[in-house]
């Protein structure tokens, strides 16, 4: 079972007091990208693995999940993130300044519900219980799901839970549904859990993107540069040379190279040429239409403003 083990709970817990609040901008320190544990942005630790990143630059800090994480660049713990677009649309909207210099990778399969054998499918989803992070993308995949089934938040019985307790949740019978991502997705099949539904139905729906503190890119720009470099020279090794990369990744994930391979099918990686479509303009249609089903969804109450979201000048030099 993915989880943070003690050492890097410990780390996490140690380090917060040291960050502060309100030093978003000031270049006293490296710029600090949090993140929870996800395969589409393996390409980052990976790229630390090799030496490419200087941690006087850039600190890669690994939260438990992205409600942590959303906090975390909320109280100015944080400069940068690792967030999918809803979660960006979320943040936005709370006043909070941040920029896509990156987009990451894009979900077709990866963000997954899955539900015991008993349940006989969409149809039969009334009543059942839903395991969710109250999260911003639990909350997107959930809404998602009740769409295609038909069905209404008062129809199913929620239970509030995180990523590294899905498997505890599904194996010990407190829910009947899951809704999760790889590798959890992986894992819950090999325990027996049918796919219901997933975000391939829903193309585009889940985009991960890098944000940065709009104050933070002047000052860190250098860092940005190497990151952003270092993104791209992970993404060729792991396409061209996937026994070098493959066992890094495992390792860190806690998988069989086999069972992060699978999970990858349903990661659509976003190399430089994708990323310079997306961030010349192509995402901004993206987000107007996933912020207005948010609205309707009622997953924001107000209006985003997104004016100069994009910038793009890190991965146009790159």
């Amino acid at each position: 079972m993915p989880r943070l083990c003690r050492r890097r709970l410990l780390h996490y817990a140690l380090a917060l007091p040291l960050f502060g609040c309100g030093n978003v901008g000031h270049h006293h320190h490296p710029l600090r990208l949090g993140s929870n544990l996800w395969l589409g942005y393996e390409t980052l630790y990976l790229a630390r693995a090799q030496g490419r990143l200087d941690e006087h630059q850039v600190q890669l800090v690994e939260m438990p999940n992205t409600t942590d994480v959303m906090r975390a660049l909320r109280g100015g713990v944080l400069e940068a993130a690792c967030l999918t677009l809803d979660e960006l649309l979320t943040l936005l909207a709370e006043g909070v300044p941040l920029r896509v210099v990156l987009v990451l990778d894009a979900s077709h399969g990866a963000d997954a519900v899955y539900a015991r054998p008993e349940v006989g499918g969409l149809v039969d989803l009334w009543g059942r219980r839903i395991a969710v992070e109250h999260s911003a993308v639990g909350n997107l995949m959930l809404h998602a799901l009740l769409e295609e089934a038909q069905l209404e938040v008062d129809d199913v019985e929620l239970l509030p839970s995180t990523p590294e307790r899905h498997l505890l949740d599904y194996a010990e019978g407190r829910a009947d549904v899951v809704v999760t991502y790889e590798p959890m997705a992986s894992q819950l099949a090999a325990l027996g859990a049918q796919r219901l539904f997933d975000s391939s139905q829903r193309p585009g729906m889940i985009l991960d993107v890098l944000a940065v503190h709009q104050e933070a890119i002047r000052p860190h720009a250098t860092g940005l540069n190497t990151l952003i470099q270092a993104h791209l020279a992970s993404l060729d090794l792991l396409h061209r040379r996937p026994e070098q990369a493959l066992p890094v990744i495992a390792r860190r994930q806690r998988l069989s190279e086999s069972q992060v391979a699978r999970a990858y099918e349903g990661i659509q990686l976003q190399g430089r040429v994708q990323n310079q479509h997306w961030l010349q303009g192509e995402l901004l249609g993206t987000l107007h239409t996933l912020a207005q089903r948010m609205r309707e969804q009622g997953l924001l109450t107000s209006s985003v403003r997104l004016d100069g979201v994009l910038e793009p000048r890190f991965i146009l030099g790159a």
